[in-house]
């Protein structure tokens, strides 16, 4: 069994899928595209243009590629209010429940996932619990269960 290769995160290392509005348009465009930072974001533009799979596959790589850790935090409001209305910040165009359930399932998939946050859940705006259970079902594509 080789060594785990334990390694401080640099920005290089860092990768964002970002699906929400950002309020300060200008600023956050020229941030995301700038990349003065070094962390590599992906828009749902790019999510569109080159699907889920090939988007997550890169951000993957991207963040292993120095370490054998992967953290992921995943926003419940990435996903489109239709499917989870329980966030306090609901925007509309976010992701479809395939996309959320793909994208947590190709993380499984890598092997490489050593911690996970489910963010951004709110009960008290949820419909018929509709978001706690898309979240848990989220979590467990994370750890391995796919969806038919």
């Amino acid at each position: 069994m080789a060594p785990i290769r334990p390694h401080c995160a640099s920005p290089n290392d860092l990768a964002t899928l970002v699906t929400r509005f950002c309020l300060v348009n200008a600023f956050c465009s020229a941030r995301l595209r700038g990349l003065p930072s070094g962390v590599h974001a992906f828009t749902m533009q790019d999510i569109d243009m080159r699907g889920m799979a090939g988007v997550m596959q890169e951000a993957i790589n991207l963040a292993t590629r120095n370490t054998d850790y992967l953290h992921v935090s995943f926003d419940i409001d990435s996903v489109d209010p239709k499917m989870a209305p329980g966030t306090g910040t609901a925007v509309f165009g976010g992701l479809t429940y395939r996309e959320a359930h793909l994208a947590l399932e190709l993380v499984a998939d890598s092997g490489r996932l050593t911690s996970f946050e489910m963010v951004e859940v709110n009960p008290i705006l949820d419909n018929y619990n509709m978001t706690g259970e898309l979240a848990s079902g989220l979590i467990a594509s994370a750890l391995g269960k796919t969806i038919l």
